[in-house]
């Protein structure tokens, strides 16, 4: 489950993706976007499932700006410090507790 991967007083936003419009940088910086979500929610840290031909995939990042999308009423998520942290076999609703696409957990 996501809330295993947070440290006792940490927050996060997790999210699911297809990767459509998750993207990572040679520098580790990336976005993830066209989300409905609180943007005044204050979460650090990000979790990122996705979902790929060969599994399910997880990284974890910080939260460095939230911006507007073109889409009305979404934001896209700038990330800093992406990093790979392994796959699951566990689905979108088992890992998440949700099949909302986005949640927010804090241990």
């Amino acid at each position: 489950m996501a809330t295993s991967l947070l440290k006792r007083g940490e927050n996060a936003i997790v999210i699911f993706t297809y990767g459509k419009s998750f993207h990572i940088q040679h520098d580790r910086s990336g976005s993830t976007g066209n989300w409905v979500i609180n943007q005044n929610r204050n979460t650090r840290k990000v979790i990122i499932y996705e979902r790929t031909e060969r599994g399910n995939d997880i990284y974890i990042a910080k939260r460095n700006a939230i911006q507007r999308s073109k889409e009305s009423g979404r934001y896209v998520i700038h990330l800093t410090d992406v990093a790979y942290y392994g796959s699951t076999y566990l689905n979108w609703p088992t890992f998440s507790g949700s099949r909302n696409p986005v949640r927010y957990w804090q241990q």
